[in-house]
């Protein structure tokens, strides 16, 4: 069972639902949830605070937006210098576009396939629009 995963969230002008969204991945086995502030505008700002004050959380910062995979990309950075301290990442989208369900699917998911990658794809042809793939 893979444990010590972390959640990364690139956010680009975050609603306020993403401080409480923030705390309920937390309150799951995530051990870290990691935002990237991708040069949001500075109305923002407030959010951002908010998310620096919440234990496990770390916002990183962007000066100006390069957008979402650049995001990503300083978030691997980030997760590859903390020197294993993760075994596994899941990256969400900070507009709920991922549910607390399907976070704790892809969870429940690595339990199963811990030695392989889990993918979530959308379907736009079904009412149930995530399905993890597994990749071993």
């Amino acid at each position: 069972m893979m444990k010590n995963i972390a959640v990364i969230i690139p956010a680009y002008n975050p609603q306020q639902s993403l401080i409480t969204y923030v705390h309920q991945l937390l309150a799951t086995t995530i051990s870290q949830v990691i935002i990237v502030n991708d040069g949001s505008d500075q109305k923002y700002a407030d959010v951002f605070e908010a998310l620096q004050k919440i234990d496990c959380c770390r916002v990183l910062e962007h000066g100006n937006n390069i957008g979402k995979g650049g995001a990503l990309k300083t978030a691997f950075i980030y997760v590859m210098e903390q020197r294993g301290m993760f075994q596994g990442v899941i990256t969400v989208g900070a507009h709920g576009q991922h549910t607390l369900q399907d976070v704790k699917l892809v969870l429940t998911m690595t339990k199963v396939f811990s030695e392989g990658i889990v993918l979530g794809v959308r379907n736009f042809h079904s009412s149930d629009s995530t399905f993890p793939i597994i990749l071993g």
